[in-house]
């Protein structure tokens, strides 16, 4: 049973790592399209913002902001609605990654705590006989 579980942490720790590599690979690949974009017309591209489209969507559906005793809520959202989209993208695939790394590790990290306590025991068993 500890095997099965030793390898599902390892493998919950290999994906987190390869989502952050992935992540990161794709950041960089965008940051220097970007670039090259600002090198060659002197702008710097514009970043599609999700406030408007999901304003309206969310309109369109009926749905409204929550009620005026939720300020700080609303502020909080109105403000992430207005950073690009890309911001969105790249905190939740950093998060997920670093969660799945974190996850596995402690996993790991538990079982051989397992491991090295049952061999103690074992120790101890051995020594009184």
């Amino acid at each position: 049973m500890l095997g099965f579980r030793r390898m599902i942490a390892g493998l919950l720790a290999w994906v987190g790592k390869v989502t952050l590599l992935f992540t990161f690979i794709f950041a960089g690949i965008t940051l220097g399209a970007h670039a090259l974009v600002w090198f060659r017309t002197g702008e710097w591209p514009a970043a599609f913002v999700l406030a408007d489209p999901l304003g309206e969507t969310l309109r369109d559906l009926g749905l409204a902001a929550p009620s005026s005793s939720w300020v700080v809520l609303q502020d909080f959202l109105s403000w992430m609605l207005k950073q690009p989209t890309w911001l969105f993208a790249f905190l939740a695939a950093v998060s997920l990654g670093l969660l799945l790394v974190t996850l596995g590790d402690s996993m790991e990290r538990n079982i051989l705590i397992e491991l090295r306590h049952r061999q103690l025991i074992r120790d101890r068993k051995l020594r009184g006989q």
